[in-house]
């Protein structure tokens, strides 16, 4: 929905833009239109005529944004769109072509219209006695035209808001402490068939084997398998508690995971206490687990959890000898003191001893490490294969990918508004300029400067600049609710964003108004006032 009302700003923006520019090239045609009609010409005939020359432009332009929006929509695959649900179904087709149609019909149907109202009141005799020859067009006429400038600035400052907090959103979800350090870290997913491998020993015995030739490869400084991976999107919820709280005051966590010894040391999430699993941890040995910070602060608070004993379910008592900074399995949202993880040895965690994800860190390039992952696999099993091959960066990366897609569209919204709303903005005081020619010349001749004339035009542009502006931090404020569930640390009335997007706008805005200003000092008062 947020993605629609930008693209239906950005096309209102564009509209009216050209709903400015024809009105003022019906005030231009008056006398032509008035001589039709005292002609004999009926309304309806001078409306389809209108019309029907708004067509032909309607129709290039729709044409070309669909060629246009192929291109983009390559772009976007490209960002990464195929990894949102349902992505195989964007495209080009008819009912997307159909929509297209239907709004180039729309301004076209727009454009006929204002140039019919703006021709309505423009009798015969008025026009050819002068009055079509007015240095100023008529007072609703004026306040049309800078209304419509008003909404477009307005409108702009709202997408340009709104493209500011997401990216300052998406920067800020990256600056999140995931629980472990991406870099250098690649990761894929393992699945041992039940055939093969049908009991946990069995299981454990390969990912033993598995990390011993992996450790050993070039480059590697760490290895380690899990049954599940931080920023999997996965969780595996299970009820855990102290020994001395079973039934109903059982706790239930999100996340209750397997891991073989190394895997923390690979992954860089950091041991805060304790020490970490080790091949003494296996089947038959005495039971242990690690827990991270938000659990053990809820199962013991205020005390130390290291020598405590937990509860999985009916299994156990586990002993906990590590604790371990949180991490995030299902996304980067979220406070992190809702995080609760328990981490189990394989040998002694079944049925989650059986292992989904590699990870292993490595100072060689990820392709290259991913490659000789996949040769010990073939060569300790052929059928066993490395699936899902990503750098965490890039599981990162995809994990913010809505709110990463939708700042970037948002932002090319904004962009193409602002540009569109300046453009409306200096036809608006070039048209001003052309028709206060006279008065200008009038004007320097009787000793006005051109800082005079700068400040003439200037303050024209100014003030539909500031009220635009202001309605449209206004609008962005009042808007920012359809933007919370994207947003993340950041508040969407922050005085200082708003302030800051509010400003830059005006001052892009005011290049618009520069080119006027300059054309109107440029008058020549002698050529003005010896013409008829």
């Amino acid at each position: 929905m947020l993605l629609w009302a930008g693209a239906a700003f950005v096309l209102l923006i564009g509209a009216i833009n050209v709903a400015n520019l024809s009105f003022a090239r019906a005030s231009v045609r008056r006398r032509e239109l008035a001589t039709r009609l005292a002609l004999g010409a009926a309304r309806v005939q001078v409306a389809r005529q209108l019309l029907i020359e708004a067509l032909l432009p309607a129709a290039v332009g729709g044409a070309a944004g669909l060629a246009v929006a192929a291109l983009l929509l390559g772009a976007l695959r490209s960002l990464g769109i195929t990894d949102l649900p349902n992505a195989g179904d964007v495209g080009l087709h008819a009912r997307s072509a159909g929509l297209s149609a239907a709004a180039a019909l729309a301004v076209a149907s727009l454009v006929a219209f204002v140039q019919t109202v703006a021709a309505r009141d423009a009798g015969l005799a008025r026009v050819l006695h002068g009055a079509g020859r007015s240095a100023t067009a008529s007072r609703p006429a004026r306040f049309f035209r800078r209304g419509l400038v008003i909404v477009q600035v307005a409108v702009s400052v709202v997408l340009l808001v709104s493209a500011v907090l997401l990216l300052t959103s998406v920067r800020r979800l990256l600056e999140v402490d995931a629980g472990f350090a991406a870099d250098g870290v690649v990761t894929g997913t393992v699945f041992p068939p039940p055939s093969r491998y049908p009991d946990a020993a069995s299981a454990a015995a390969l990912s033993q084997r598995v990390l011993e030739r992996v450790r050993t490869l070039p480059g590697v400084t760490g290895a380690g398998m899990t049954s599940n991976i931080a920023l999997s999107g996965y969780e595996n919820p299970s009820t855990v508690s102290r020994v001395d709280q079973r039934g109903d005051e059982a706790m239930v966590v999100p996340s209750v995971i397997a891991v073989t010894p190394g895997y923390f040391a690979a992954m860089s999430t950091a041991l805060v206490a304790g020490r970490d699993f080790t091949d003494a941890d296996r089947d038959g040995a005495a039971q242990v687990a690690i827990v991270d910070e938000p659990l053990a602060a809820r199962l013991w608070p205020g005390e130390p959890a290291l020598g405590q004993a937990l509860m999985r379910g009916d299994a156990g008592p586990y002993t906990v000898v590590g604790v371990v900074r949180p991490v995030r399995f299902e996304g980067l949202t979220g406070p992190a003191d809702a995080i609760g993880a328990a981490y189990f040895p394989e040998a002694q965690a079944p049925p989650l001893g059986r292992l989904r994800w590699l990870a292993v860190r490595s100072s060689v390039e990820p392709a290259a490490t991913a490659r000789a992952v996949r040769a010990v696999m073939r060569e300790i099993d052929p059928d066993l294969p490395l699936a899902d091959i990503q750098t965490m960066r890039e599981r990162t990366a995809r994990s913010v990918l809505p709110q990463r897609l939708a700042s970037t569209l948002a932002a090319g919204f904004a962009v193409v508004a602002l540009l569109m709303a300046m453009l409306g903005l200096y036809g608006v005081l070039a048209n001003l300029v052309a028709r206060r020619t006279r008065e200008i010349g009038i004007r320097m001749a009787l000793g006005g400067g051109v800082a005079d004339i700068y400040a003439l035009v200037l303050s024209e542009g100014l003030v539909l600049i500031g009220i635009g502006v202001a309605l449209g931090v206004g609008g962005a404020v009042a808007a920012a609710g359809a933007l919370r569930g994207l947003m993340f640390g950041v508040q969407p009335t922050d005085p200082w964003l708003l302030s800051s997007v509010a400003a830059a706008a005006g001052l892009v805005a005011m290049l618009a108004c520069i080119s006027p200003a300059r054309r109107a000092t440029r008058v020549d008062p002698v050529r003005v006032l010896s013409e008829p």
